[in-house]
């Protein structure tokens, strides 16, 4: 092969993914002393993703709902509070030549936050929440690529494949 067969060419794809499972807990100061919990639930989730270099800082925000019982179980009330969560995910790299440009995070929830563990201690809700997100980091890296003539181009295209043994026969 001569020197001008290959050529280094800038794309955007997917430079870096990482996986996060975490087990949060928060703590939700009721209006009455509760008795008893009766339920829980988690609604408006939302993740984002700042990206660095060999992490991704994770940013998550939803609501957490407890229903509970109060007033030697005659009364019940949803005790409703909305919590934020860090957290920085380690990137596995894809390419080796990332050049940290415009990258772009895109953050996807594989397990939504589900409430694992719900405890009244001194009159305070201790809630355990479970959830798992995947990270894509889109961004910009150099390959390099092989450059053929025009004449094995045009062969190539006409036989519909790109098949490294075809291109030998056809040199």
């Amino acid at each position: 092969m001569e020197e001008g067969d290959f050529r280094l060419v800038s794309v955007e794809t997917n430079v870096a993914t990482g996986r996060l499972r975490a087990e949060p807990s928060y703590t939700l100061q009721p209006v009455h002393t509760p008795d008893t919990v009766l339920g829980c639930w988690i609604t408006n989730v939302g993740f984002s993703g700042n990206p660095g270099r060999q992490y991704c800082d994770l940013t998550g925000r939803f609501d957490i709902h407890v229903w509970y019982s109060y007033d030697h179980m005659r009364r019940s009330e949803v005790v409703t509070h909305t919590v934020t969560f860090h957290g920085r995910v380690t990137l596995r790299q894809l390419v080796d030549e990332r050049t940290g440009e415009d990258e772009r995070c895109f953050v996807t929830v594989t397990t939504p936050p589900t409430c694992v563990d719900v405890a009244i201690r001194q009159d305070v809700l201790h809630v355990t929440v479970e959830l798992a997100v995947a990270v894509a980091v889109f961004g910009r890296a150099r390959l390099c690529v092989h450059v053929y003539p025009n004449e094995l181009a045009e062969a190539g295209d006409k036989k519909g494949y790109w098949d490294k043994g075809y291109i030998e026969e056809a040199k």
